[in-house]
């Protein structure tokens, strides 16, 4: 294809006759030539002289693509920087922030002996270090040879499932203390946001849905006829059967048969070696103090969360 511009073209294209003629963008004031060229098939087409800046197709600046400078008709009507300017350097931060003051001896110190007043801190240490491994230990050593007699026993099925009533029972009773415990030495954190309330399962007597009916009527009051609508109530469960039968067939029991066996007292086991040899170091030394105040308040929280998770 040639024009009469002096523009090369495939061999299998000729120009049969070429014009000129000039092009007004939409909100742009600059004119701009259009060359219309023959090829041999009769079809006319429309190219921009070469020899004239592009149109500006874009009314808004728009960032220029990379390849966009290697195209003869690209527009370069944008007044971003290029494309190397585009990302930020090393040297520039990626968010603005404001640097906080350093910190003085004084305040450094004061905020280092801060647990050292809190009450939440020493209730931490005192379970981990004192009350907790007591505690496990007699819930595992209850819970792991109660599960053991009641699977041996269970060749004489009445003694057997008599054990396992037994043991589920105080594993639902442990699980309840375990709950308040760590409530009371380790609280849950408060947060900004209403948290619903912990949920608290029965130990073995239920709560079961009644229908009572209402001191109001449907009807006219002076119509004899007139039904009472009813009301649910829950009131607990006097069948000792369906209260035993809920509680085996409850997978809480279970649970809670798996966290003092297998998850309770290796726990408890670690914070006790944890606290044996840290605990008097701290003291002697009183440094370190503090510190172990704050590791012994979130080891606490995490400790809790577990019992948590497994028992609520």
């Amino acid at each position: 294809m040639s024009t009469t511009a002096s523009t090369t073209a495939p061999a299998s294209t000729s120009t049969s006759s070429s014009a000129a003629a000039e092009l007004s963008a939409p909100g742009h004031p600059p004119r701009y030539k259009v060359l219309h060229v023959t090829l041999e098939s009769g079809t006319t087409i429309a190219v921009l002289d070469p020899d004239e800046a592009p149109p500006p197709y874009a009314l808004s600046p728009l960032p220029p693509s990379r390849s966009a400078a290697a195209h003869p008709y690209a527009p370069q009507t944008s007044s971003y920087p290029p494309d190397d300017d585009d990302e930020p350097s090393e040297a520039q931060p990626l968010l603005p922030h404001s640097a906080a003051p350093p910190l003085g001896v004084s305040a450094a110190l004061r905020r280092y002996i801060a647990p050292l007043s809190h009450k939440r801190a020493w209730l931490a240490l005192l379970h981990l270090a004192i009350l907790a491994f007591p505690l496990a230990l007699f819930a595992w050593l209850f819970c792991f040879v109660g599960a053991v007699v009641s699977a041996a026993l269970l060749v004489t099925l009445p003694l057997g499932l008599g054990v396992g009533w037994v043991v589920l029972v105080g594993a639902r009773a442990l699980a309840r203390f375990e709950l308040n415990t760590q409530d009371t030495f380790h609280p849950r954190p408060s947060s900004s946001s209403p948290r619903p309330p912990a949920r608290r399962r029965p130990i073995f007597r239920r709560l079961r849905r009644v229908r009572v009916p209402s001191a109001a009527r449907l009807g006219p009051a002076d119509d004899p006829e007139s039904a009472h609508p009813t009301e649910i109530h829950l009131e607990p469960e006097p069948s000792l059967f369906k209260n035993s039968v809920a509680m085996f067939t409850d997978p809480h029991s279970y649970r809670a048969l798996v966290y003092f066996t297998l998850i309770r007292a290796p726990i408890a086991l670690a914070l006790l070696l944890g606290t044996a040899i840290l605990v008097p170091i701290s003291f002697a030394l009183v440094v370190p103090l503090p510190a172990l105040l704050r590791a012994a308040e979130a080891v606490g929280q995490w400790q809790a969360g577990v019992a948590r998770d497994m028992l609520e």
